[in-house]
């Protein structure tokens, strides 16, 4: 399994529940490697000037590629990674053995309308701490935090951002390429065309019921891009679906994992 985070994200997001995912116990199989990945851009990946979809999923072939995965892999992308995993799938259909899609759907974002992430990302880009290379890394995530507060109102949500503050050359500074992120935000919030293509594997989309990011407006648009899709919405999660009720998120996840094992076993005629 390889795991894509979302925007603002990295790969940190999703340790504890890639040892649940890797637990030999919990598949009733053999052992299944979890691999979590930082897209470009975000964690410890490189900065880039392109940050499109085609781009960042050529970065996740690039690396199946080079570890020599190709074609048994199951992709999982929380929000901009499952766009990321949906465009691998929608391009590439042989390299993938099934699809996992967290809280998001194959178009146009619904918070791409709203002003909630330009503020946010904007009062991010205003926040540096140039004039005081001696701060701690503390200090600067408290200082971060209260200019934070001015756009985001939710303390979760700025404890998240504020993951992507970090010590570099010795000097605090974003992690995160915010110059990249700002210039291609619309990129960000819309996915490509892609004339009629389909990925007709295994897929799952998993959302949350107090998010809108995956409602059913959007069932039409999944099954035309994804006719084998299963659409599951977890009761009193949100857009985090995986982080508000990690219990019955990881045993979806495991189901499903399970039934492509058993299909793998059985054949295609199954």
């Amino acid at each position: 399994m390889l795991i894509i985070h979302g925007l603002f994200g990295s790969k940190k997001n999703f340790d504890s529940l890639a040892k649940v995912f890797s637990n030999k116990a919990a598949l009733q199989a053999s052992y299944m490697i979890v691999i979590s990945i930082d897209s470009r851009n975000h964690g410890d990946s490189g900065h880039n000037n392109n940050m499109t979809y085609p781009a960042m999923s050529d970065d996740v072939i690039k690396l199946l590629d080079d570890l020599k995965l190709s074609g048994g892999v199951v992709v999982m992308g929380h929000s901009m990674g499952g766009k990321i995993a949906m465009t691998m799938a929608l391009n590439n259909p042989s390299m993938l053995s099934g699809l996992i899609v967290v809280d998001m759907v194959p178009g146009r974002s619904v918070t791409a309308d709203t002003d909630f992430f330009p503020k946010m990302l904007q009062k991010m880009r205003e926040i540096n701490f140039d004039a005081t290379p001696d701060i701690s890394i503390v200090q600067a995530r408290k200082e971060a935090n209260k200019q934070l507060s001015t756009a985001v109102q939710d303390a979760r949500i700025r404890d998240f951002l504020l993951t992507n503050l970090v010590v570099k050359d010795g000097r605090v500074t974003w992690r995160l390429n915010l110059q990249s992120i700002h210039d291609h935000y619309q990129d960000l919030m819309t996915f490509q065309e892609f004339q009629g293509r389909t990925y007709n594997g295994r897929t799952l989309f998993i959302g949350g019921s107090l998010s809108s990011m995956l409602s059913e407006k959007h069932h039409p648009m999944i099954k035309q891009f994804f006719p084998s899709a299963e659409i599951i919405k977890l009761s009193g999660a949100g857009h985090w679906v995986h982080a508000d009720d990690p219990y019955n998120f990881a045993s979806k996840v495991i189901q499903f994992v399970k039934t492509l094992i058993f299909h793998k076993r059985q054949g295609p005629d199954f």
